[in-house]
């Protein structure tokens, strides 16, 4: 199977030995993945997944099917990233006053939506769930039936669409949509009620793997 996929990949990068011709292969997470950028596409290839791909305007017009909060039309830093789960491209893009991050997992025909999340990052990004704080509750001298009733009534001037009890003393805030990009702000404002030990915001976790920027997927 290895060897196989070996081939595909030689292949799919144009490697001539007998001319001896030289292009530029970047190796990613010891070798787990190989990276091809050209004038109008790039050429990737994942040993994990076993799969060979080239990313161009035609496979990449299938991102647009996928109902993203982003139309990716102006400021996009575009990354790969790969990691012992295979690859994934990574998309860092400005849409009006927000700044999304988005996890594409590659496939051979198509794209699987890993997480979208808004980030304050111009690079690297892992994103953050927008909308959403997580409240911490204290466990000492803290009446929380009474602060989820404040909640309830709204008491602490604090404007939000719902709140959910996650577990005793974690409550996840959901904001309204108008609100979107300001849950640090809000978070602030929750952190100085005195019932709540630490409020921030519901970040997205990726594995540990190896970056690579796609400077012809990029837009300033």
């Amino acid at each position: 199977m290895k060897t196989k996929l070996l081939l595909t990949i030689l292949a799919l990068f144009c490697i001539d030995f007998t001319f001896a011709q030289t292009i530029e292969v970047k190796s990613l997470n010891q070798g787990s993945c190989w990276i091809q950028e050209s004038s109008d596409h790039v050429k990737m290839a994942s040993f994990s997944q076993g799969i060979s791909v080239e990313l161009n305007d035609i496979t990449l017009g299938k991102i647009h099917e996928l109902g993203l909060p982003t139309s990716f039309q102006e400021n996009l830093k575009a990354m790969a990233f790969c990691s012992g789960h295979g690859l994934s491209l990574v998309m860092n893009a400005k849409e009006g006053a927000l700044r999304y991050c988005v996890w594409l997992k590659v496939e051979k025909d198509n794209f699987i939506v890993q997480s979208v999340g808004l980030t304050d990052s111009q690079t690297k990004c892992d994103g953050y769930k927008a909308g959403v704080i997580l409240l911490s509750l204290g466990s000492e001298g803290v009446d929380k039936d009474k602060f989820i009733e404040e909640l309830e009534q709204r008491s602490h001037n604090i404007e939000f669409k719902s709140y959910e009890v996650i577990t005793d003393g974690m409550v996840q805030i959901n904001l309204n949509e108008s609100d979107f990009g300001r849950e640090e702000e809000l978070a602030q404002k929750f952190s100085a009620l005195a019932p709540v030990k630490y409020a921030e915001r519901s970040y997205f976790y990726h594995p540990i793997g190896e970056w690579s920027d796609l400077d012809v997927l990029g837009r300033e």
